[in-house]
């Protein structure tokens, strides 16, 4: 008797509890590895039935290339020299089909210490192993989509700038215009979609940060309606921005929340009909800023409103084809809200009677706008890729700055001693001297530790993240291609230091 119970009763509860398991194939084996005992989750897992798998040699469960290597055997031996072994490998089922297993071998010991065999218990991991490779998958996607977007980035930053240089010209013909107004719209769209494929990967895997800071809604709207210009001018869009006399802040990240009115009014362009209406508005109740875009475009059913923010989903499935586009625009830019504490809805009276998007955020108020513009002044342009040094220069040029070029990190230096810039843009990847070891040296430079240093880079904020790149110390950061719009407020934020929080893009 032990606790006032029968041992041998106390056995049999313990052997029906085993036999009752059905998550875990629990049996025993003899001192050679024989089948003494099987229980029902064994039955499940494996699919013998007990009578077919009792006195014989559990090499059955092994796949014959892991019979001949030995691994039954030298897993009876691995669990008698440690007193316990644990492993993952596959096993084979009654049916031929192989499962990944958890493994736990343990000896049992008799009263006198003499091997009386081995308990055994096999867990189905084919699930797990399943979801951990499509893990690492998606993550090696997303590494090498990075890499690619940063790849892509470079030869799209010398396009960018040639373009911004062609709409400063006076007096284009009508065949430039025509040639230079379509390489716009499509480089805008070649690059938007990159960046909707980094995003893709970013939202369904919970990666996307925000790095909020007061930032002038104005300024950002602004922004947002430049990029989308090109897209809403080939459809001959009437375009209207309803912005407030004073100036509007919140505390938002402004690369994101540039994104989301970029998002929105992509989306109004593509499903609004030629010389079609599309207005974007914003104002300020109480402490939260209310923003709107709307159009007369095509419209939706009022209960398809939450479906437009799936992923991957465009209106009624066909529009993807027709428009153009990831389906991913509306689900990021909800998202991007939501993690800003704010929440975005959809409305439409029906198909054919416009759309209606509108999100608020917290913690806006107003201010006077400042009335500031940037005088002439030295910039210092530093990239390796000299296409992209060259254009971003002669863009410089043509805003009304004297500017310098450098190819190296070693050339930058020696112009930044010979004359200190007020603005620096910085490529971070450069051969021997790299952007990160400029940096540093021009911070310990007297005359130039005021200068406002801008990284120019193919990597964006989520590659920070990742460890691929490092922008801090940088007073700004532009993604390559560089917008104009962009470009303009670094400038003004060089000029005017104590009017502006650190620039994104």
């Amino acid at each position: 008797m032990v606790n006032g119970i029968d041992s041998s009763e106390g056995t049999d509860r313990f052997r029906m509890l085993v036999e009752a398991v059905q998550d875990y194939a629990i049996y025993m084996l003899d001192t050679h590895g024989i089948v003494r005992s099987w229980n029902s989750g064994a039955q499940l897992i494996k699919g013998y039935q007990a009578d077919e798998v009792l006195g014989k040699h559990f090499g059955m469960f092994f796949r014959a290339e892991d019979v001949a290597a030995g691994l039954p055997a030298k897993e009876l031996a691995d669990a008698l020299a440690h007193g316990r072994t644990e492993e993952e490998g596959w096993r084979v089922r009654k049916d031929g089909t192989t499962f990944w297993a958890n493994i736990v071998v343990t000896p049992i010991y008799g009263p006198e210490g003499d091997l009386r065999g081995f308990t055994k218990v096999t867990r189905d991991m084919t699930e797990r192993r399943r979801l951990k490779e499509l893990e690492n998958s998606w993550q090696r996607m997303n590494e090498f989509i990075a890499m690619l977007a940063h790849e892509l980035r470079n030869p799209l930053a010398p396009i960018r700038n040639a373009v911004s240089i062609l709409q400063m010209e006076p007096a284009p013909s009508p065949t430039l215009r025509s040639c230079r107004d379509m390489i716009d719209r499509q480089l805008s769209h070649l690059t938007r979609l990159i960046d909707d494929l980094l995003d893709a990967g970013r939202l369904t895997s919970g990666k996307i940060r925000i790095r909020p800071q007061r930032v002038s809604f104005n300024a950002v709207a602004a922004q947002a309606a430049e990029a989308c210009r090109p897209l809403m001018e080939a459809r001959l869009h009437k375009f209207s921005l309803e912005l407030p006399s004073e100036e509007l802040w919140v505390h938002a990240d402004a690369t994101r929340l540039a994104q989301v009115i970029q998002n929105l009014l992509g989306n109004a362009a593509k499903f609004t009909p030629d010389r079609g209406s599309i207005a974007l508005a914003a104002w300020l109740e109480g402490k939260r800023l209310k923003v709107e875009v709307r159009d007369n475009g095509e419209g939706f059913e009022p209960q398809a409103a939450q479906r437009l923010f799936e992923l991957f989903t465009q209106g009624d499935g066909a529009r993807p084809i027709r428009e153009g586009g990831l389906g991913i625009g509306l689900s990021l830019a909800r998202s991007l809200v939501e993690m800003h504490g704010g929440s975005m809805t959809a409305r439409s009276e029906g198909v054919g009677k416009g759309s209606v998007f509108s999100f608020e955020l917290p913690g806006a108020d107003v201010v006077q706008r400042p009335a500031h513009a940037p005088g002439p002044a030295l910039v210092l342009v530093v990239d390796d890729n000299r296409d992209a040094a060259d254009s971003l220069s002669e863009l410089l040029r043509l805003l009304g700055y004297r500017v310098s070029a450098a190819y190296d990190g070693e050339t930058a230096l020696a112009l930044a001693m010979r004359e200190p810039p007020l603005a620096v843009f910085l490529d971070l990847n450069m051969p021997g001297t790299s952007g990160r070891d400029v940096l540093a040296a021009l911070r310990e430079m007297p005359a130039c530790q005021a200068a406002h240093v801008t990284a120019v880079s193919g990597y964006g904020l989520e590659d920070e993240k990742a460890g691929r790149a490092n922008f801090s110390g940088f007073d700004a950061r532009l993604q390559k291609p560089v917008e104009l719009t962009a470009l303009r407020s670094v400038l003004t934020s060089a000029a005017f230091p104590e009017q502006h929080t650190m620039a994104s893009t």
